[in-house]
């Protein structure tokens, strides 16, 4: 009976995941993006998301800000053919100091939580309290 309840509650998650990402496109993930991020295991680190602007600000062991300018894409900007997006889209950035791109996956969206994914680095966000 426990375990029932399990896979009905998995299916039922699943489900909703699904239907609610069919109707996700680039312009509704970069709504939903948009504003502060504190890093889950490191408050030292956080980002300010506004229009096309993403700004990094450390405040750790090396300090520091780095902005960007970026675009939702579901085009994998990555040469890593390996550095597929879970959820199919993908932040396709441009450092404005140096004009390096930075390609990263938008693997978990939602209202409170944000993973993107550079290559072998994760990177886990939520709003702040």
């Amino acid at each position: 009976m426990k375990y029932t309840l399990y896979i009905v509650t998995g299916l039922f998650l699943l489900i909703c995941n699904c239907s609610r990402g069919q109707t996700m496109d680039e312009a509704s993930i970069k709504k939903m993006i948009q504003g502060e991020w504190v890093a889950k295991d490191e408050n030292t680190f956080s980002l300010t998301i506004n229009n096309d602007t993403i700004m990094e600000v450390s405040n750790g062991d090396n300090p520091g800000t780095d902005t960007f300018k970026y675009t939702v894409t579901k085009t994998n900007c990555s040469k890593d053919a390996l550095n597929g997006s879970l959820t199919g889209f993908y932040l396709n950035e441009i450092n404005v100091n140096n004009n390096k791109p930075l390609c990263g996956s938008l693997d978990l969206v939602s209202d409170t939580r944000l993973k993107l994914s550079y290559g072998d680095q994760l990177l886990e966000f939520i709003r702040p309290k």
